[in-house]
């Protein structure tokens, strides 16, 4: 008898699934790991909807992620972690932790999937999604792509300019040279081109700057899972300056970040200016599709 023979025989879970027809957001309590486990994968498979699913805790999430991947595979499951400590969260951003939380806006964007999340993960601040999905940059070999203008545009999707890539998220450009290292790659890609016409698409090893694998084409979504326009990026520097008047004392700690801002630059150390970034922030909630289950 498979689990879904099982569910028809159960009168509670059938109107569990009849009644989330009709409402997204459901409370189901008393039900052991493994059966939620089995009973995601089957709403998932079988509703084809989205779905972020919230755990107590992150070592809960985790577990619940890694069963629900070996049911569901890896481009139907996502973790969104956060880490459980707000000072934590403000001082240290993991590469790891950002690039899950990047595919996990990705996956809710597309309309699919599993996204497991904590308590902290659903407190987590974030720009609307439609700010977060709109743009990308695509490369092509022979397509026009105006160069002078893609600085700032992979400032926009939250890449840091530098002299030289080196850590994902970063990107420099040479002339007609522009390297870029993608979040979701192990290898920095470097674009030729000629003009404004794309030459070519290859990686390269940072240490050596050789040559790798030619692409057919590059697609670039956001760096952060946070991103912003430069005009919010300079009125976020107004709103800092003002604030700093009134306390002159921390003015010389934010002065480096406020010279960035006012630059219409991201800081490094953006997490500790959220709410100056973010005026009407969201919760991961609000990039769930109308049809989603929360």
């Amino acid at each position: 008898m498979n689990f879904e023979e099982l569910i028809s025989q159960d009168k509670q879970l059938t109107d569990f699934l009849n009644a989330l027809k009709k409402n997204n957001n459901y409370l189901l309590t008393g039900v052991s790991a493994g059966v939620l486990n089995l009973l995601v994968a089957f709403l998932t498979n079988h509703f084809n909807k989205p779905l972020i699913l919230v755990e107590a805790n992150e070592n809960k999430a985790q577990n619940v992620y890694a069963a629900l991947t070996n049911l569901l595979g890896d481009d139907l499951v996502q973790m969104f972690p956060v880490d459980p400590t707000i000072s934590t969260q403000a001082s240290f951003a993991s590469a790891d932790e950002l690039s899950q939380r990047l595919a996990a806006l990705q996956l809710l964007a597309a309309g699919k999937g599993v996204v497991v999340t904590t308590t902290q993960g659903l407190q987590y601040k974030l720009v609307p999604a439609s700010s977060f999905n709109q743009g990308g940059l695509t490369f092509k070999q022979d397509e026009d792509l105006p160069l002078a203008e893609l600085p700032e545009k992979l400032l926009a999707l939250g890449y840091r300019r530098e002299n030289i890539v080196a850590r994902p998220g970063e990107f420099a450009q040479r002339g007609d040279i522009l390297d870029v290292y993608p979040v979701a790659r192990e290898k920095p890609v470097r674009i030729e081109f000629f003009g404004d016409t794309v030459d070519t698409v290859k990686e390269f090893e940072p240490s050596t700057q050789r040559s790798g694998d030619y692409l057919k084409q590059l697609r670039l979504g956001a760096a952060q899972d946070r991103v912003f326009s430069k005009e919010q990026l300079l009125a976020a520097g107004q709103r800092l300056s003002a604030a700093l008047k009134k306390t002159p004392t921390a003015a010389q700690r934010y002065a480096d970040s406020l010279d960035q801002l006012q630059a219409g630059h991201l800081p490094q150390d953006y997490a500790f200016l959220i709410d100056f970034l973010l005026t009407k922030p969201v919760s991961l909630t609000s990039y769930l599709a109308e049809a989603g289950v929360l």
